[in-house]
């Protein structure tokens, strides 16, 4: 038996109703799983930032110590470098030379070499070896490197946390969308029904352009 002209558009809208109502579950669920996944791993980045930043204060506190133990050393040294100078027994300046060595050895690797550089150049007062670029790196750059990655892995973890937040958004738009085609789907009255179809439809839509906006190269 044939299907009358109202029968046929019923049942259209209910295909209609029932596909849009399966693809917003559809979206719905791909949305918080990828918004899980981004928390997830922005909580890896905020621990990995947080260990980062611990590592690099331990650093920061041993690169303090160092640099007023090579300010002392290289006191010393340059004592026992003036002292030499005024000696004349070259035994003693072979003494002299063994304690200025054994004054420098236990300082930060490079700075030996930035002092003797220093002596050698006239112990100029206003270039330190304690100021000598490559010495600075080797005091100061672990510190550095762990707070710059700390800054990096916190920046990271913000984005993604951002990125989520804006699916969670999307996910309360799809929600209303399913709402609007939930009532659609009992809704007899045709030209209702259709009403609320297109609302539906226009809201999820809505909810899927804000939620692509999560995957925009500057979120």
């Amino acid at each position: 038996m044939a299907l009358m002209p109202s029968e046929r558009s019923t049942r259209s809208l209910d295909v209609v109703t029932a596909v849009m109502l399966g693809l917003v579950s559809v979206v719905t669920a791909l949305g918080a799983w990828q918004a899980a996944a981004w928390d997830s791993r922005a909580q890896e980045f905020e621990r990995d930032a947080g260990d980062a930043r611990d590592v690099s204060v331990n650093q920061s506190v041993l690169a303090d110590y160092s640099r007023r133990t090579d300010l002392e050393a290289s006191a010393t040294a340059k004592a026992l470098s003036e002292q030499r100078a005024q000696e004349t027994d070259l035994f003693e300046q072979l003494v002299l030379d063994n304690r200025i060595q054994a004054a420098l050895s236990a300082t930060t690797p490079g700075f030996s070499d930035a002092w003797f550089e220093w002596q050698a150049g006239g112990s100029d007062p206003l270039a330190q070896p304690i100021d000598d670029p490559d010495y600075v790196v080797a005091r100061d750059g672990v510190p550095q490197a762990y707070g710059y990655t700390g800054a990096v892995l916190d920046d990271l973890s913000q984005r993604l946390q951002n990125r989520s937040s804006v699916l969670a958004q999307a996910a309360l738009i799809q929600a209303l969308a399913l709402f609007l085609f939930g009532i659609a789907g009992v809704n007899r009255l045709r030209s209702v029904r259709i009403a609320v179809l297109v609302l539906g439809l226009v809201t999820f839509a809505a909810g899927v352009l804000f939620g692509l906006t999560a995957f925009g190269a500057g979120a």
